[in-house]
């Protein structure tokens, strides 16, 4: 089955082929550090994958209270 013209609308998966629910998705991505190469940009989005995945803030070190960087 093919797609209509001009339909260029498609579902987000994971990798193993389920679905990601829309609520997890956020446009813009990436943290705002001012990239302005597509590899500035590729970093920004990194960044903000790891702070997801880690449930940390993507502050400053320097912003925060003295904690142990690896746990």
């Amino acid at each position: 089955m093919t797609r209509r013209r001009g339909d260029t609308t498609a579902s987000p998966s994971t990798s193993d082929g389920g679905a990601v629910p829309l609520a997890r998705l956020a446009s813009p991505i990436g943290l705002d550090l001012g990239a302005r190469t597509p590899e500035e940009t590729a970093v920004a989005i990194m960044a903000e994958i790891i702070a997801q995945q880690w449930g940390s803030t993507g502050r400053r070190l320097t912003d925060t209270t003295p904690l142990p960087i690896h746990h």
